[in-house]
């Protein structure tokens, strides 16, 4: 009751500080978009993927769609983190985060009580993890 009276003669959205600009943003989304990835990234970002479309326990995997974020999410997380380069380590700290909405269970891994979480685990931890010689 008191967050609804109190939303009635302030708004919090207004004392929001912008910490960047409209340009800032853009000039960020650049630096990203120019984050290298490795050939081996990309096989291993396709290679997760293939292994969600045949898994018996989804009835949908990750689409080229959901591949293409992963791929977005892992040179954000690089630019976030100082690198300019992607690693596997960036896949696998975003990879649930990004495909957990994107696939569906299958009746039979809703039957045996298993969760999306776990079995993306699972799959991720099924795939080889490729060696790099990048930033070294």
């Amino acid at each position: 009751v008191l967050i609804l009276k109190g939303r009635q003669e302030n708004n919090p959205l207004s004392e929001v500080k912008s910490v960047a600009t409209k340009e800032d943003i853009i000039a960020m989304r650049e630096l990203v978009k120019n984050v290298y990835t490795d050939d081996k990234i990309y096989e291993y970002i396709a290679a997760i993927s293939d292994a969600t479309r045949n898994n018996e326990m989804l009835k949908l995997g990750l689409s080229p769609r959901g591949s293409l974020a992963i791929a977005r999410v892992a040179r954000a997380i690089a630019f976030l983190h100082g690198r300019n380069y992607v690693i596997p380590d960036d896949i696998s700290d975003i990879f649930l985060d990004v495909a957990t909405h994107r696939i569906v269970l299958s009746p039979k891994a809703k039957i045996s009580d298993i969760t999306t979480e776990q079995l993306l685990t699972e799959i991720l931890e099924s795939v080889p993890v490729p060696t790099l010689n990048i930033g070294k």
